[in-house]
């Protein structure tokens, strides 16, 4: 069985970041222009863990875990948004997707945050919810520039951690959530 690998955000082989970078250009962000056309999946800042699961050196599943801190109806949370969460084709079907899924929840669980926090389409709410993970009953989120932001319409997933979180739970249906300068 193929295992997952952790590993620190300047720390991604370069032959996996490779293909997880084409992956994510190819399905989520074909719209780039300019310098957003050379970004790099490696951090320096130290804020995201990534998530492989790869047999010979072939990336088979894939997931990131980052860092932040959020703002919502007047209440700091320390969060790890999850992004970029794909299986290739090739390998879909076999119970990859699931076990990392249940690898970055145990490691957000296990974390010091209050919340992880994802976006995903409607119909992969049982996938995640299989983990624990709560769909908000409204839509949508803000990023960018808080005194300008843009709104995605999005399906947001949480998994509250903390005590603080979890007692705050009702608020997170509730005021404009603004999750920073981009989506993750």
């Amino acid at each position: 069985m193929y295992e997952v690998q952790r590993y620190a955000s300047n720390e991604l082989p370069p032959g996996i970041e490779g293909q997880v970078a084409s992956f994510i250009r190819l399905v989520w962000n074909g719209g780039g222009t300019g310098e957003d056309r050379f970004w790099s999946m490696n951090d320096p800042s130290g804020k995201d863990e990534h998530f492989v699961i790869a047999e010979r050196g072939v990336l088979v599943s894939y997931a990131v875990a980052g860092r932040r801190m959020i703002t919502h109806l007047g209440s700091s949370y320390r969060l790890l948004g999850v992004g970029g969460v794909m299986t290739y084709p090739a390998f879909r079907h076999e119970g990859h997707g699931t076990r990392l899924v249940a690898a970055v929840t145990d490691y957000i669980r296990g974390s010091d945050v209050d919340m992880g926090m994802l976006f995903t389409g409607i119909d992969l709410h049982p996938f995640y919810q299989a983990n624990g993970w709560i769909p908000l009953k409204r839509e949508g989120v803000y990023y960018g520039d808080p005194a300008a932001p843009k709104f995605a319409d999005a399906h947001t997933m949480m998994l509250y951690v903390s005590e603080h979180a979890k007692a705050h739970r009702d608020d997170f249906e509730q005021g404009d959530l603004f999750v920073g300068e981009s989506m993750w």
